[in-house]
């Protein structure tokens, strides 16, 4: 059995990671190799197609080719790098098409971790879950293509919230399947930086923490509606004023996820006699109704307070 080498000797050669991604020291060279380059891939410094060379990466590490060659199958073996006979290897490529299929499909699965885990987490997960947040929102934002320190730290406390929230689910395998899928999300997430900078205006304090407040269906409501309308292109949103607190949930998830914001408008509420808002839920009266009764377009885009 070959001897690992020591996280001293790695640090000595100008490899800079002192952890696996899932927070773990590193234990030999390889390991820090492939957590070095992992870091690179993930936060696009090694770009989507870039060619490795073995023998440039060995000097650039000063470890030994079976080093690196060691570190880049275990690299392919996530999928993050691709291997082909007499072309050797190179960073996987992306595509519109595998971003959509993968956040598709990383919604089928966190959602349902995630309804595992309101439905099954204790108060030690309710307490995991606001001390990771916390942290992840005290720490600073790292910089497109950094893959240092900061970066990793960062990146470190990312995994460590998006993680706590679905810990409680139960199960190993769809854990499993979930950091796999994380994973392959990072690179986009990172390529996304600085193609449209925004601001983002929202005030937890009131709607509360969707998590730990045990609303599950509103919690996958809230996920799927921002891949919804990111998917279908939509540009503009009109919804009534009792949804203004949910739209900046929305807005905290689209920034979370580099997602486009469609813009927003709230208009105020049709009431009926009885001061209850018109709605499908209670087979109150329609626009076509309405319409039937005489009302014209100007006049109930008056009652919602919209232009005419």
């Amino acid at each position: 059995m070959r001897r690992a080498t020591s996280v001293r000797s790695v640090t000595r050669h100008g490899l800079l990671v002192g952890q696996t991604h899932d927070g773990r020291p590193v234990r030999s060279l390889t390991t820090a190799v492939f957590a070095r380059l992992r870091a690179e891939i993930l936060s696009c410094r090694l770009k989507p197609g870039e060619k490795l060379l073995i023998a440039g990466l060995a000097r650039r590490f000063t470890v030994s080719l079976s080093a690196v060659r060691e570190a880049l199958s275990r690299l392919a073996a996530e999928g993050l790098v691709m291997s082909e006979d007499q072309r050797g290897f190179h960073v996987s490529p992306v595509s519109a098409d595998q971003l959509r299929d993968l956040t598709r499909t990383r919604i089928d699965i966190e959602a349902l971790a995630l309804r595992r885990s309101i439905e099954l987490g204790d108060s030690g997960w309710e307490r995991e879950v606001r001390e990771a947040s916390e942290r992840l929102m005290a720490a600073p934002l790292p910089r497109a293509g950094d893959a240092g320190p900061q970066f990793e730290r960062w990146r470190a406390l990312h995994h460590r919230f998006h993680l706590a929230l679905v810990s409680a689910c139960g199960s190993a395998w769809l854990l499993r399947l979930r950091e796999t899928l994380y994973d392959q999300s990072e690179r986009y997430r990172f390529l996304a930086y600085g193609v449209r900078p925004r601001d983002i205006a929202a005030d937890p304090a009131a709607w509360g923490d969707v998590i730990v407040g045990r609303k599950e269906t509103p919690t996958s409501y809230h996920l799927s509606v921002v891949i919804d309308d990111a998917l279908q292109g939509v540009t503009h949103v009109v919804r009534g004023q009792d949804l203004f607190w949910s739209t900046s949930v929305h807005r905290v998830l689209q920034t979370l996820l580099d997602l486009p914001a469609p813009s927003y408008h709230h208009h105020r509420l049709i009431l009926d006699a009885d001061g209850k808002k018109l709605s499908k839920s209670t087979q109150a009266t329609g626009l076509r109704e309405l319409r039937a009764q005489g009302l014209t377009a100007a006049d109930i885009r008056r009652l919602v307070n919209m232009a005419v």
